[in-house]
């Protein structure tokens, strides 16, 4: 319950200082018990997969066997609404899957520079 507890309480539990951070052995230490602060690199999913996980949902099968009935029972115009309405719930999935994949890019390259910062003020 980091959130709970004051500044000087999280530093003096880190050990830590909240103005010159580290120093490079403490540092090094960690590093080597706790291991680098990363996160964890996955294997960008394809097009097709994330399509896939868009549609893979009980929802979407509901959805799906409806516009079949609609269209069994010549109700053309439904089956075309929901199926527009499925393509459009898994074109807006892959644009939000796209802009978090983007999100943590950034973040990645903004942490890479934050501490890269600090390590050259040290100097």
């Amino acid at each position: 319950m980091w959130y709970k507890k004051s500044i000087e309480e999280i530093t003096r539990e880190l050990g830590t200082d909240v103005i010159n951070g580290l120093t490079s052995e403490e540092a090094s230490v960690r590093i080597k018990k706790y291991g680098e602060n990363k996160l964890i690199e996955k294997k960008k999913k394809s097009i097709l997969k994330l399509l896939f996980e868009q549609i893979n949902d009980v929802l979407i099968y509901i959805l799906l066997a409806a516009a079949v009935v609609s269209a069994a029972l010549g109700e053309i115009s439904d089956a075309i609404i929901i199926m527009v309405v499925v393509v459009l719930n898994a074109v807006i999935g892959l644009i939000q899957e796209s802009k978090a994949e983007k999100a943590l890019d950034s973040l990645k390259n903004f942490q890479c520079l934050k501490h890269w910062l600090k390590e050259m003020e040290k100097l």
